[in-house]
């Protein structure tokens, strides 16, 4: 599965996640913004700033975000939100500094993480 293969809810889960993992530190790093900048470029950058929009105007606190993440059914597609979520979380040297959403989603989606060195 690839982001084009992602319906609109998952899309706004997604985008919503990575908006939320990247904030989570104290700043948002040149790896998150290279990150987040990979996102808008797969999906265009009008649809892009249309999602974190919603994202925005959806998800007050980060209650309303796990509620809409609750409602993403198709494994592959939270495999490939989890990952992508993570991968932006890794890329802070600083590492994640709040893991208790991506701890909280992992046991939630019942999805498996292998770290593999290059």
């Amino acid at each position: 599965m690839e982001i084009r293969d992602l319906n609109d809810d998952e899309r706004l889960a997604l985008v919503g996640l990575i908006e939320f993992v990247a904030e989570s530190n104290r700043s948002i790093s040149e790896e998150e913004q290279k990150e987040i900048a990979d996102l808008a470029g797969a999906f265009g950058p009008a649809e892009y700033r249309a999602l974190v929009d919603e994202v925005d105007r959806r998800f007050a606190d980060e209650a309303a975000l796990r509620a809409h993440l609750r409602r993403v059914g198709r494994q592959e597609a939270r495999e490939l939100i989890y990952g992508l979520a993570l991968e932006t979380a890794l890329s802070d040297p600083e590492g994640l500094q709040n893991p208790a959403m991506l701890d909280w989603l992992r046991g939630e989606w019942n999805v498996a993480v292998q770290i593999r060195s290059s």
